[in-house]
């Protein structure tokens, strides 16, 4: 589902438990930003506003695209948990942004919107990404030095 059509929650409040995928819910385990949802839990340690840019015309990547990298170094057994995804780009044709964990590959897509010239998603669900794995916004249908923005706010956790 695109991630304009999927709008619920919000992105500043308080940790929510991930789900627990043997009983279908989610769990807490009390106050101070402390997640349940597994043997060993998560503890929320920030919150962080990330934004980043790219262009089209960018060598390495094809025309008419437009990729954006976050890479964030958070450590190991670290994850962060994407509450809100921002998009937008001036490009004069109509675009479409898909994003990726570590390279871009089909296998490896985990979210997508076909509305890259301004769209907002509140995550219900939030998208997990270990500490340190690249995440990649592609924009595709980019016209000529097109140029793109993503906004990321997210929650960082230790295990």
């Amino acid at each position: 589902m695109p991630i304009g059509l999927r709008t619920a929650g919000v992105a500043t409040g308080p940790s929510i438990a991930p789900r627990d995928p043997s009983s279908g819910s989610s769990q807490s385990s009390g106050g101070g930003g402390s997640a349940g949802g597994g043997p060993r839990g998560l503890t929320v340690t920030a919150y962080e506003d990330w934004v980043g840019s790219g262009q089209e015309g960018a060598a390495s990547v094809p025309a008419g695209t437009i990729d954006v990298l976050f890479q964030p170094v958070q450590g190991v057994g670290s994850l962060l948990l994407l509450d809100r995804i921002v998009v937008q780009c001036d490009s004069t044709t109509p675009t479409a942004v898909a994003f990726y964990k570590g390279t871009v590959a089909d296998m490896n897509l985990c979210e997508f919107t076909g509305t890259g010239a301004r769209d907002l998603a509140d995550e219900f669900n939030p998208v997990y990404l270990p500490g340190t794995t690249l995440l990649i916004a592609r924009w595709t249908g980019a016209s000529a030095l097109a140029h793109a923005i993503v906004r990321y706010q997210y929650r960082v956790a230790s295990l």
